[in-house]
């Protein structure tokens, strides 16, 4: 009788186990799924969805960015009074 009772005990052990490895199996494929999806959303591009006024406004910023970054360069070369 103890030997079926240790044995009923192994096998809802092992029932128990399976199904946590299962919940994490599907914690993870749902993980995955959600990376896929904001790469894909990511692949659209948020320039598309930017007016013609925003854009311009972002490469004007980018051009002044740069600018900026090479007079400082040169000042660092130059000595300055």
């Amino acid at each position: 009788e103890e030997e079926e009772e240790e044995e009923e005990e192994e096998k809802e052990d092992t029932d128990e186990d399976e199904e946590e490895e299962k919940k994490e199996k599907k914690k993870k494929e749902e993980a995955k799924e959600k990376e896929e999806k904001k790469k894909k959303e990511k692949e659209k591009g948020t320039l598309s969805k930017l007016t013609a006024e925003e854009t311009e406004h972002m490469a004007l910023q980018a051009a002044v960015l740069q600018e900026w970054h090479l007079l400082c360069k040169d000042r660092k070369y130059t000595k300055v009074n």
